[in-house]
């Protein structure tokens, strides 16, 4: 019977197997614009969310998705079927006017 030995990884790794962790060191190869040589995990957003997906993702009940619908500032739908659907752009451009609305509602707080 042979016992297989497993190798312990080396300690020692180079500069180029690290993943950059630094936060100074993140944000100065960024303005540099050297974006893509810090490691970013790849994402895989959906071409569209159904309301279910969208609620999830978002942390809202789907009761309130359709109030927001209701009161006009959810964000753009189709229908594909019978199934309502968001699209990618439709949610990128709500989430867009939510941080907008509430940045002027901090300024106006700030204000006062």
């Amino acid at each position: 019977m042979t016992i297989l030995s497993r190798k312990r990884p080396s300690s020692e790794l180079s500069d180029a197997g690290r993943r950059v962790e630094d936060p100074a060191l993140r944000m100065v190869s960024e303005r540099n614009g050297q974006a893509g040589s810090v490691h970013q995990e790849p994402h895989n957003y959906p071409v569209a969310y159904s309301i279910a997906q969208f609620a999830a993702a978002f942390g809202l009940s789907r009761s309130h998705v359709y109030n927001l619908f209701r009161r006009g500032e959810g964000p753009a739908r189709f229908y594909a079927g019978r199934r309502m659907l968001l699209s990618r752009e439709a949610v990128s451009a709500w989430v867009s006017r939510m941080e907008a609305l509430a940045e002027a509602k901090s300024v106006g707080d700030q204000r006062s």
